[in-house]
């Protein structure tokens, strides 16, 4: 169903090849081999192109995920950032073998359920190999009734060696120390809490081409009071938008109430 369809993005490699990314929800044939069945999630795959519009090949990602943003190196090398809302994303390269994305998990009414969606990386090679993989959790409180935690990448760029990552975030995020900022409300009758819920977050990160390093440089929150569901769940980052120049991040943000921004150097 083109209903189905997100996640579209492409990105153009030097030599003029192409990749595109999208959903889908059954198995199709590309470049003459069937994509795996993602037996009726909405999984996500990247395709390549040839110059001349040539079907190459495809990877897929099979489990309930989006891809938000990639970007293809000077040579061809493909950067694929996304978030998944599955326990397990299964992502298969063209030489068959798969990497695993496991979200974390919590025990909620007995049953097992996903406590947050991670962010993930992907390094593709030209050939359609997945060279290596990151993953990026979001966790909210264990107490009190939690909306949803995720990280969500929105853009990403390649800049000599570093790879340079936004989002947004809900959630603790403990791997780029960045805290969760939490709204509650009380049920005057029991002064208890009744629903506990998260502001949204920005950020900005940095990886090198081998996945090491994971350094948060820039992070914005809503600093106006939160305590009270009515004053504190709209404030937060709207908009966040980055570009590198010089070799050197420069970031801007847009949002409602008091916004502070803190870098790496604090």
């Amino acid at each position: 169903s083109i209903d189905d369809l997100a996640g579209i993005h492409t990105a153009v490699a030097g030599d003029g090849s192409v990749y595109a990314s999208t959903t889908y929800s059954q198995a199709f044939q590309f470049a003459g081999k069937a994509v795996t069945d993602p037996e009726g999630l909405l999984s996500s795959c990247v395709v390549k192109y040839d110059a001349q519009g040539n079907e190459q090949w495809a990877v897929s990602l099979v489990g309930k995920c989006k891809i938000y943003a990639m970007t293809a190196d000077t040579d061809g090398t493909l950067y694929v950032a996304g978030s998944s809302s599955d326990e397990k994303i299964v992502v298969t390269g063209v030489d068959g073998k798969t990497t695993e994305i496991l979200n974390p998990t919590k025990e909620d009414w007995g049953e097992i359920v996903v406590a947050g969606q991670a962010a993930f990386l992907l390094k593709i090679s030209v050939a359609g190999a997945v060279e290596n993989s990151l993953k990026i959790e979001a966790v909210g409180p264990e107490t009190g009734y939690y909306g949803e935690a995720y990280v969500r990448p929105r853009q990403i760029v390649v800049d000599n060696d570093k790879i340079i990552v936004s989002c947004f975030y809900q959630g603790a995020v403990s791997s780029l120390g960045w805290e969760g900022r939490y709204v509650t409300m009380l049920d005057f009758d029991t002064f208890e809490t009744s629903y506990c819920g998260d502001i949204t977050g920005a950020g900005l990160f940095s990886v090198d081409k081998a996945f090491a390093g994971l350094t948060s440089i820039a992070n914005v929150q809503a600093t106006t009071d939160a305590d009270l569901l009515d004053d504190g769940l709209q404030c937060g980052p709207d908009a966040f938008d980055f570009v590198v120049y010089g070799g050197v991040p420069h970031v801007a943000f847009l949002g409602w109430g008091n916004e502070t921004l803190t870098t790496a150097a604090g």
